[in-house]
């Protein structure tokens, strides 16, 4: 197991937050190291008070949480992480056809894998037309990690898999991490995110 990388919060005036172009899928299986990127479209915000606008800056697909079948795309704007399902396991198309009987497991394989790609890209669809907080109602297990509440975040390498985690402080100071999983291919991705959003969270103050 590597060294984590871990990330301070930022202490003292924001700076501009730069805007990233990162955001395409790992390869299948995660081991490839080449990987093209995608800009991540401003898209409709939300939670806007007067003079204020909340930004998209950067995102890290296909990521797992909770379990490693459970998939998330990781949305960073300049206020917060939002974790939204494009995948659960309650998706998968129902195994035990009369096709899946005749012909076996393989089938039932492909399958799933076609509806899984499919769905993805339906759901990210749907979440470039409506607002952010509208996303976060679309799924029971999608949810935010507003920046205030982040004490700290940490890139891990591990051998075969590699994993982002946030150490998050709540009401009453008692501190939970939320833990999701990458491909390898990831990691040099999820270290560059992690820098530059933790280089701009405000209300930081010694």
């Amino acid at each position: 197991m590597g060294q984590p990388t871990h990330y301070p919060l930022f202490h003292g005036p924001v700076s501009p937050i730069p805007w990233i172009s990162y955001g395409s899928d790992p390869p299948e299986g995660g081991n490839e190291s080449a990987r093209g990127s995608a800009t991540l479209p401003c898209g409709i915000l939300s939670r806007n008070g007067p003079g204020r606008m909340e930004r998209k800056i950067a995102s890290l697909r296909r990521v797992s949480g909770h379990t490693y079948d459970t998939v998330y795309d990781l949305v960073f704007t300049t206020e917060r992480v939002l974790a939204l399902i494009v995948w659960h396991p309650g998706d998968a198309p129902n195994r035990f056809g009369m096709a899946e009987m005749l012909i076996g497991g393989q089938f039932a394989k492909l399958k799933e894998r076609a509806a899984k790609a499919g769905l993805i890209e339906e759901r990210r669809a749907l979440h470039e037309k409506i607002s952010l907080d509208e996303v976060l109602g679309l799924h029971r297990l999608n949810f935010e990690i507003p920046y205030q509440s982040i004490a700290a975040v940490e890139v891990k390498r591990g051998l075969f898999r590699s994993s982002l985690e946030f150490r998050i402080t709540g009401a009453a100071g008692a501190e939970r991490t939320i833990r999701f999983t990458l491909a390898r291919a990831q990691h040099g991705e999820a270290q560059a995110i992690a820098a530059e959003v933790t280089a701009g969270i405000p209300g930081k103050q010694e």
